[in-house]
C-alpha cells in the first residue's frame, strides 16, 4: 500500500524549493523594477535565475541523500556524495534504479549539469563536462537541451521559465523517490 503521506525530509525540501522559488520572483521582479538599461537588467535577471536554480538543485540532491541514509543507517555520507555514488546506493541498498524507477530522473540531470556549469564555472560548461560530452557523442548537452536551457557555445542561459520548470521537477523527484522508501 502506498504512503499517506510524505517523510519530513520530503517535506521539508519540497517547502524549502517552494520558498526559494518565491523569495527567487520576489528579487526577480525588483531586479526589473530598477529601471536601468535592458542589458544591465537582463545580466542581473539571469545571475539571480543561475543562483536559483542551482540553490533548487541543491535541495533535490540533499533529500535524495538524506532519505536513503535515513532509510539505510548503515549507508555512508561517501556513498551518497555525487550523483553516480547516488545512483549505485540508491541500487545497492533499496534496489531502487533511479534511471527505471523515478521517471523525472532524466529531466533532473539535465537540471543537475546545468546546476554543475554554474557552480563550477560560472555558467558555463566545465573542461570536464565538455570531454564527457564529446566522449558521449552529445549526450551532456542533449541533458541540458530536453530541460530547456539555452545553450551558446559552453555559455549557458537560465531563463525565469529554466527555474520554474526546474523547481517542478525537483518536487516532483523528491515525491517520487520519498515513495520509494
Amino acid at each position: 500500500m502506498p504512503k499517506a503521506y510524505l517523510s519530513e525530509i520530503s517535506d521539508v525540501a519540497i517547502k524549502a524549493v517552494r520558498t526559494r522559488v518565491r523569495d527567487y520572483l520576489s528579487v526577480n521582479s525588483l531586479v526589473l523594477s530598477r529601471g536601468k538599461s535592458r542589458l544591465g537588467q537582463q545580466s542581473r535577471v539571469e545571475s539571480v535565475s543561475r543562483e536559483a536554480l542551482a540553490t533548487i538543485v541543491s535541495y533535490a540532491e540533499g533529500a535524495c541523500a538524506d532519505l536513503l541514509i535515513e532509510a539505510f543507517p548503515q549507508v555512508t555520507v561517501d556513498e551518497v556524495f555525487s550523483w553516480p555514488k547516488k545512483e549505485k546506493a540508491w541500487q545497492v541498498h533499496a534496489s531502487v534504479n533511479l534511471h527505471v524507477d523515478v521517471p523525472t530522473y532524466a529531466q533532473l540531470l539535465g537540471f543537475v549539469q546545468a546546476r554543475n556549469a554554474i557552480m563550477h564555472n560560472d555558467g558555463q560548461l566545465t573542461q570536464k563536462q565538455l570531454e564527457w560530452n564529446a566522449k558521449e557523442d552529445g549526450a551532456l548537452t542533449k541533458a541540458i537541451r530536453d530541460v530547456g536551457i539555452e545553450q551558446y557555445g559552453p555559455l549557458l542561459r537560465i531563463s525565469t521559465e529554466n527555474v520554474l520548470d526546474c523547481s517542478e521537477v525537483c518536487v516532483r523527484f523528491i515525491r517520487e523517490i520519498d515513495l520509494l522508501i
